[in-house]
């Protein structure tokens, strides 16, 4: 008798078998995963370019009343010269 048929396959058959449905398995949370990540990623670009578009608005604000007050104490600096 051979070597090879006194040994029972069947468990390591059925080893194989639970490893490559559990490889199915990882592969497929695998690219769920990639998927959330690529959504993460577009999310947080877009919630950037918000922080930065409002961030450029408050500067532009911010600079805008400056050159409005820096023209008031012009023109209030020529009014004190006239009187």
């Amino acid at each position: 008798m051979d070597i090879m048929e006194k040994i029972d396959l069947t468990p390591l058959e059925v080893f194989i078998k639970k490893i490559e449905t559990s490889q199915g398995k990882i592969t497929s949370d695998l690219s769920k995963l990639e998927s959330e990540l690529g959504q993460y990623k577009q999310e947080q670009e877009k919630k950037y370019r918000d922080v930065v578009r409002k961030v450029l608005e408050m500067d532009n604000k911010l600079n805008t009343k400056f050159k409005l007050l820096g023209e008031v104490i012009l023109k209030l600096d020529k009014e004190t010269k006239k009187d």
